[in-house]
């Protein structure tokens, strides 16, 4: 299995490599007149990996000169400059990697029986394989730390109380992009259309697109990229490769943790830099959305709980919530007031439904539905004719794998639930060679049990209604 990671692992780099190298090929080549850029530029030209492109692009993108220029996308040293941001993040078929990994451990856990009876259960059993295989499922263990010292450490400095492991080895600040080579690249592509109007939406997998406390340089320069597009005519802008002219973000980080926080605060403040950023954020990590009380009801009285904590003033403003309980969610405007309450007296009507399962998993299911219905709405409301989108937690792979891979299911009536087991396992175990942690995909799972996807159709479907946007088509980008 480990030969079969390495494999995929590389592939999953050398298609980002790819992506890198055709924004390259494809770019003018007349020199640029300032002679710090124009080597700049000659250095990324000349680089063979894609780790070394992205450093380089950084150095570039801190020069006078990109700062002096930025606003001009006709200038060639620019457009390749913001070309290489958005292709580092969208462009990459990552799902061919992830499905390798996917298929094989699916066709593992066949053979070892017994015969699955839901595709939860499926699920369950091929942990049980992997870590037959010598997979580590958790990397807070010290035979994690012996076998893979760098990715531990990597990811030990992004907590505020391992700083000393940072200052100790002389590390930079946490940096997933970049340093810990934890690869964005393309998720899923959506077709809508209204009455009037045609829109795509291309979504993206990413870790948090800072480093430290800070949006990274080619966060910055994606979102400047599409700025200047937003502003571009319609003929000039379907001449762009990437014709993209908005971003919209879920953040799933902890707001209430001290080095989360941080982090969700620098991405969700670059909407008032730039304005082609719609970001949101979701509680992942609340007492109330991770530890349900199993012993009342999913009853009105908790539904009132969940909608006091969504409708809370502090979710209106971006400014610290470090240390505050059950207030981790981010809205940027006071329509939400009306539509957050709608969202969860829907899903709870839906749940409500359903017979069987328990206390605790009604409530895990109507938090997720909730969490789709949110997310749903802030795409339906803020389409354009290009659209970026994409749902991250710190690294990409339990809050945002779990996440990720239930929006893959919901969204689309035709994705296999083959391709969300693929998209569990891939990400973790190409970026960190662990499994996804349980607890996260427990409450995914635990959903999809209980709703049954018609009827989760028809609840998003109903939003659509709503908006008279509709979906017409989706399809995962590099396999379909």
């Amino acid at each position: 299995m480990l030969a079969l990671i390495n494999s995929a692992k590389e592939q999953e780099r050398q298609d980002l490599y790819e992506s890198l190298r055709r924004v390259i090929e494809r770019a003018a080549t007349a020199p640029c007149e300032d002679r710090a850029m124009e080597a700049s530029l000659a250095e990324i030209r000349a680089l063979p990996d894609a780790k070394q492109i992205i450093f380089s692009l950084r150095k570039a993108l801190s020069l006078p000169y990109y700062e002096k220029n930025k606003y001009n996308e006709q200038n060639s040293a620019i457009h390749l400059l913001h070309e290489l941001a958005i292709a580092s993040f969208i462009d990459a078929p990552v799902f061919q990697s992830y499905r390798k990994i996917g298929d094989a451990l699916a066709k593992a856990t066949e053979e070892a029986g017994p015969e699955k009876r839901t595709f939860a259960d499926f699920y369950r059993q091929s942990r049980k394989v992997a870590k037959r295989a010598g997979i580590i499922e958790n990397d807070l263990t010290p035979s994690y730390l012996v076998k893979y010292f760098s990715l531990a450490v990597g990811s030990l400095v992004s907590m505020h109380w391992f700083q000393w492991i940072r200052k100790l080895f002389h590390l930079g600040a946490y940096d997933p992009h970049g340093a810990l080579c934890n690869t964005s690249g393309a998720f899923f592509e959506e077709e809508f259309e209204s009455a009037s109007s045609q829109y795509s939406m291309r979504a993206f997998i990413t870790a948090t697109p800072t480093i430290g406390d800070a949006l990274s340089p080619e966060a910055h320069a994606l979102l400047q990229g599409l700025e200047n597009r937003s502003k571009m005519s319609p003929t000039a802008l379907a001449q762009e490769t990437f014709p993209y002219t908005r971003w919209i973000y879920t953040n799933l980080q902890n707001m209430a943790s001290p080095d989360e926080g941080v982090r969700s605060k620098a991405i969700l403040e670059a909407q008032n830099r730039y304005t082609v950023f719609r970001p949101i954020s979701l509680a992942c990590d609340s007492p109330l959305y991770l530890h349900p009380d199993a012993h009342t009801p999913c009853d009105e009285k908790f539904l009132e709980r969940v909608i006091t904590s969504l409708i809370h003033p502090a979710n209106f403003s971006s400014e610290d919530r470090i240390g505050v309980d059950d207030v981790g969610y981010f809205f940027p405007d006071p329509e939400w007031l009306d539509v957050l309450p709608k969202i969860a007296k829907r899903a709870w009507t839906l749940v409500a439904k359903q017979s069987g399962g328990s206390a605790r998993a009604r409530k895990i299911a109507l938090h997720e539905l909730i969490h789709l219905g949110i997310i749903r709405y802030h795409i339906l409301h803020n389409l354009e004719g290009g659209t970026l989108f994409s749902c991250a937690c710190k690294e990409g792979m339990d809050r945002g794998g779990a996440k990720n891979g239930l929006i893959l299911w919901a969204f689309s009536p035709d994705i296999p639930e083959r391709d969300c087991f693929a998209w569990w396992h891939g990400r973790p175990l190409l970026a960190r060679y662990r499994l996804p942690r349980r607890r996260r995909l427990e409450l995914v799972l635990k959903t999809m049990e209980l709703i049954p996807k018609q009827e989760l159709k028809q609840f998003l479907h109903d939003m659509e209604a709503e908006s008279a946007l509709y979906s017409k088509r989706m399809r995962i980008i590099g396999i379909s």
